[in-house]
């Protein structure tokens, strides 16, 4: 008995889509490249939310938000930073408006590894979005996209009612 075919909440569909994928192609994936550029899994994790963040947005990203978004403590965290600025893939950089705000950011040995090793290139998963056409292709990620969006405004709006 599936107890996601009885439910069929779109969280229940959604979370067995995601595992399916995950156990996959997407994890064995990165697995292996963690493996090339000598990082452990979690490390090349974080590396992969750096990059988004920096790349996605004005400010970039910090040990504290790394911790919210990983639910983990800022000690552990910070353990994970550190061993990626000695393996020379972070750097902390003290902001330019706040000396107590310090951002990570990734070194040009990262991008050098990224480039070697060709992350993102010629995945499972480019394949598979191959198959499912460009304008497919385009839609689901501008719809997973628009569901983050979302689901972090929800987050932060149950956040602000927990705290009245």
């Amino acid at each position: 008995m599936d107890l996601f075919d009885e439910t069929r909440s779109f969280s229940a569909e959604f979370v067995k889509v995601v595992l399916m994928l995950h156990k996959g192609s997407v994890h064995q994936y990165l697995k292996e490249m963690a493996k090339k550029m000598d990082l452990r899994y979690g490390e090349l994790v974080v590396l992969l939310q750096v990059l988004r963040k920096n790349t996605s947005d004005t400010r970039p990203m910090t040990v504290s938000q790394l911790s919210r978004v990983n639910r983990c403590t800022k000690s552990n965290m910070s353990q994970i930073v550190r061993a990626l600025e000695e393996k020379h893939y972070l750097e902390r950089v003290q902001s330019r408006e706040d000396r107590r705000t310090v951002f990570l950011e990734l070194t040009p040995h990262a991008g050098d590894m990224m480039h070697k090793h060709h992350l993102f290139y010629d995945t499972p998963l480019d394949t598979a979005a191959a198959r499912l056409g460009k304008a497919k292709t385009d839609q689901l990620i501008n719809l997973l996209w628009e569901l983050c969006r979302i689901t972090e405004e929800v987050e932060a709006e149950q956040q602000s009612e927990s705290k009245n």
